[in-house]
């Protein structure tokens, strides 16, 4: 996760903004560019799965959205093709990495931990590492105290995991639903402003790093009081 944002960053910069920027700049740029792909590359082979899925996540969406100097426009077609591939994946999830993991290893002679840790935790009987039992005990414990919450911080007082591996289930978990849905809808409704009524193409493009470099990450690892 420490690789995410500097690699996110380079991906974001090289999509919308390396074609018109100024010669002298774009000679550091691709340094660093170099530098962030050893980074991707280290994430790949072995890092966690979260940072990964943040980047394909933005990338996914780089390519199916269509962006302007006025709004952005769903490709409906590429919309299409992606939820087919997502289909035959989760149809076939097993099989096609283990297909993938074969192929890696025989032409490149690496093994990524990405890969891996997918196969390996499904023969073990858990994809998730334990966060489906994570998820229930959280929403058992929020169903408990619904309207005020537990308290901040307190969730490894209460159970036997440091913390929900979800922000917006920790969020009800800690403060309740009444002070968790003020946050969220006035945050929901100040987004939506800002790209229904407000867009900007540089803002835009911000708020999109911005989320996929924190947001899909924080869904199933971060800790909502001690992640930046």
């Amino acid at each position: 996760y420490a690789f995410l944002f500097p690699v996110i960053t380079s991906i974001v910069y090289f999509l919308h903004y390396f074609k018109t920027d100024r010669l002298f700049f774009k000679v550091f740029d691709l340094l660093a560019f170099v530098t962030n792909a050893i980074y991707f590359s280290l994430m790949i082979m072995f890092g966690s799965r979260g940072p990964i899925v943040c980047i394909l996540g933005y990338i996914t969406c780089y390519v199916v959205l269509q962006e302007t100097t006025t709004s952005v426009i769903v490709r409906k077609g590429r919309f299409v093709f992606f939820a087919v591939i997502f289909l035959i994946l989760s149809l076939n999830f097993v099989p096609i990495l283990t297909y993938l993991s074969r192929i890696i290893e025989g032409f490149l002679g690496i093994n990524l931990n990405l890969i891996d840790k997918f196969i390996r935790m499904r023969y073990e009987g858990d994809m998730t590492n334990g966060r489906d039992y994570i998820t229930y005990d959280t929403i058992k414990g929020i169903m408990d105290r619904p309207i005020l919450g537990h308290g901040c911080d307190l969730f490894h007082l209460n159970h036997d995991y440091i913390y929900p591996h979800n922000f917006i289930l920790q969020m009800f978990y800690d403060m309740g639903i009444v002070i968790s849905l003020i946050f969220l809808i006035s945050l929901i409704k100040k987004f939506r402003s800002h790209i229904k009524y407000k867009y900007n193409y540089n803002k835009y493009t911000l708020m999109m790093l911005l989320f996929f470099a924190s947001v899909p990450g924080a869904l199933f690892s971060a800790d909502l009081w001690n992640n930046i």
